[in-house]
């Protein structure tokens, strides 16, 4: 995965770029700066993932891409998923010819395509050495279609049984899969944020970092059916305080939180003794020794009161 990337600062005055819509501009710039990027400018291109990292649907991104290789000139081959930029060179060249070597390594990770013939055959704003480190590529995997051209007998009947077995078996749609995990976190979001005693969730949808983390979750066997039943268990009796620790998702989606969870750990209270009743209350303890014989004194003149007729 690329640490970074160069993007061209004059891009965003440039007539072609700024007729594209605000979302193409978007798919244009992830296209140039993101993970799915390589080092040469021709690379396999996901919608899902995509999808994922800038949460627009990947239909909507499809029909993106053609406007913008229209728009700047690029190339996408939509059997193969391989995107070629034609003008890396200008804005990632000038490596050496040693750097461009390693560079043409990144070559290797692509499947077939009639577009690496138009990657190897374009040397412009590459330097005169750099030229004859892709002319030598060319030449060493067989022409400029290379190992990414005609295919031999054997290899096209390897093809054809492949794709008999495919057709055997059911397709498996990359976005319905990525419906359903988008629906799993949507559902958990909403249930999350029902509860009483948690940090609530804002917004409809996680971030990267915690679709990550919950997706990562998802993989282990049986977690999400864990994940739902735990949260019945909630609020957590941790502590008796009212307005100390509250749990959130990020807590949640922790390594054992759902396990302890299941198992009772946070459903212990603090143990709340109860203060002792307090003694009766003697009116004598608050007057002084000659204030209690005064008062002695008036009882008695009471009594001998109430007995004289």
């Amino acid at each position: 995965m690329p640490k970074f990337r160069k993007v061209y600062p004059r891009m965003w005055t440039d007539e072609k770029f700024r007729s594209l819509k605000t979302t193409d501009k978007l798919l244009a710039v992830y296209c140039l700066a993101s993970q799915q990027t390589n080092r040469v400018g021709i690379f396999t291109f996901s919608f899902g993932l995509a999808s994922e990292d800038l949460g627009c649907p990947a239909d909507t991104l499809a029909v993106g891409m053609a406007r913008v290789c229209h728009a700047l000139a690029w190339s996408f081959d939509e059997k193969t998923s391989v995107l070629y930029i034609p003008h890396w060179w200008r804005y990632n060249g000038s490596v050496g010819p040693k750097t461009m070597q390693g560079h043409l390594n990144d070559l290797d990770d692509l499947p077939r395509t009639p577009l690496i013939t138009s990657f190897l055959g374009n040397k412009q704003h590459l330097t005169e050495a750099e030229a004859k480190v892709l002319d030598t590529y060319a030449m060493g995997i067989g022409g400029a279609s290379g190992g990414h051209g005609p295919e031999s007998p054997q290899e096209q009947e390897q093809e054809q049984e492949q794709e008999q077995e495919q057709e055997q078996e059911p397709p498996i749609s990359p976005k319905g899969d990525l419906d359903g995990l988008l629906e799993k976190e949507k559902t958990l979001i909403a249930k999350w944020n029902v509860l009483k005693e948690v940090h609530k969730i804002k917004g409809p949808i996680f971030t990267n970092t915690r679709r990550a983390a919950f997706r990562a979750k998802l993989k282990l066997p049986r977690w999400w059916d864990g994940a739902l039943a735990s949260l019945a268990k909630f609020p957590l009796r941790c502590f008796n305080d009212p307005g100390g620790w509250r749990p959130n998702i990020d807590w949640f989606l922790k390594p054992d939180s759902v396990t302890k969870i299941l198992e009772g750990s946070f459903d212990w209270q603090k143990e709340i003794k109860e203060a002792p009743p307090p003694a009766p209350y003697d009116i004598d303890e608050h007057y002084t020794h000659q204030q209690k014989i005064a008062m002695a004194k008036e009882r008695e003149r009471d009594k001998q009161a109430a007995i004289t007729p």
